[in-house]
């Protein structure tokens, strides 16, 4: 069914004239004539009787009347609709670590801000464990995470990428200039550690253990931007 068509029906019924309806749509009255009879056909039923040059409404057309003004009216709010939403708004809540806020969201943000001008980003940081049960309780809308490949079939992956996990020494250091180190040969040398809520400490914490190694740090962080400053 034709939008065009009940507009015409409308504007019929409310001038009681195809050639007024047609000069107000800017049609010619033929076409407005078609319109009509195209109508009746998908309905099944005459709209109006056309004596001469006489139009009057049938009881069929006065019933149809708040059906087609219903659909008018819905296609018009819905297009009113569409041309809102062309610009998000809003806001979003995004939770992260501490370390990821210092070292990627001052990319992510402007990005985001560029793409969405409309949309305030609300940034929550807190440990890994606590972001998934933010995000399933819907306090957060999505969460940044570093983490073990998550399988877990109650949450929606839109982006994952590997990340490495690096040891930073000093260049003095004799194992700087090898190409490649064990990871128990460096268990025996000072370290400085990030905190144990840290993901990154978490797990290289999970690697020494199944290795059988332990490290002994002499000093250990506990702010994730006081230790990525240091390193």
């Amino acid at each position: 069914m034709e939008i065009r068509n009940l507009v015409t029906f409308l504007k019929v019924t409310e001038l009681n004239s195809f050639s007024k309806a047609a000069e107000a749509l800017d049609y010619s009255q033929s076409a407005v004539t078609v319109q009509i009879q195209q109508l009746e056909r998908e309905l099944g039923v005459r709209l109006f009787d056309r004596i001469g040059k006489n139009v009057s409404i049938t009881q069929y057309g006065k019933n149809f009347i708040s059906y087609a003004r219903d659909i008018v009216s819905a296609v018009a709010r819905a297009q009113v609709f569409a041309s809102e939403e062309t610009e998000l708004t809003g806001m979003v809540q995004v939770g992260t670590l501490n370390s990821l806020m210092t070292a990627s969201f001052s990319d992510i943000v402007p990005a985001f801000r560029q793409r969405f001008p409309h949309v305030m980003m609300r940034l929550h940081a807190d440990m890994v464990a606590s972001l998934k049960d933010k995000l399933l309780k819907n306090e957060l809308d999505l969460i940044y995470t570093l983490d073990s490949q998550v399988l877990d079939p109650q949450f929606v992956k839109v982006f994952e990428a590997e990340e490495e996990v690096v040891v930073v020494t000093n260049r003095d250091n004799p194992l700087a200039a090898r190409e490649s180190v064990r990871l128990a040969e460096l268990v025996d040398h000072p370290f400085i550690l990030m905190n144990r809520t840290n993901a990154y400490r978490d797990l290289f914490d999970t690697e020494l253990a199944r290795q059988g190694l332990e490290i002994r740090p002499f000093l250990e962080l506990e702010d994730d931007v006081l230790a990525l400053r240091r390193t």
